[in-house]
């Protein structure tokens, strides 16, 4: 059963990178705004899936072994996709968000599979 989670955790990461790859290659391309729209719903969902499922399960396991860092990362994760949706495509500010937002996935995902999949 913990294989089968921690397999669907990184399939979904996998997908999301190769999401932010597309964004970060294609970003004036007229299929853009699609793919945007489809990493923007990928990103809500891990982040619901964190905060439904394993939020609740490391407290239930009184938080061991996992740092603030992770939390940090999650909190950081949501506000960083909050810029990118509220920020306009053809400005250097969405550039740079976009950048950061690859650097905070990549990040959070690297850290989860550390601390939350040790096994």
């Amino acid at each position: 059963m913990k294989r089968d989670v921690v397999a669907v955790i990184n399939d979904h990461h996998r997908v999301l990178a190769d999401l932010m790859d597309q964004l970060l290659a294609l970003q004036s391309s007229p299929s853009y705004r699609r793919l945007f729209d489809e990493f923007a719903k990928g990103v809500g969902a891990l982040l619901r899936a964190m905060d439904l499922s394993v939020i609740p399960l490391m407290k239930i396991e009184g938080w061991k072994q996992v740092s603030s860092q992770l939390l940090r990362e999650h909190v950081e994760l949501k506000h960083q996709l909050g810029e990118l949706l509220t920020t306009r495509l053809d400005t250097p500010a969405y550039t740079a968000a976009l950048n950061t937002m690859a650097l905070k996935l990549r990040r959070q995902q690297r850290i989860g599979v550390e601390q939350l999949f040790p096994w």
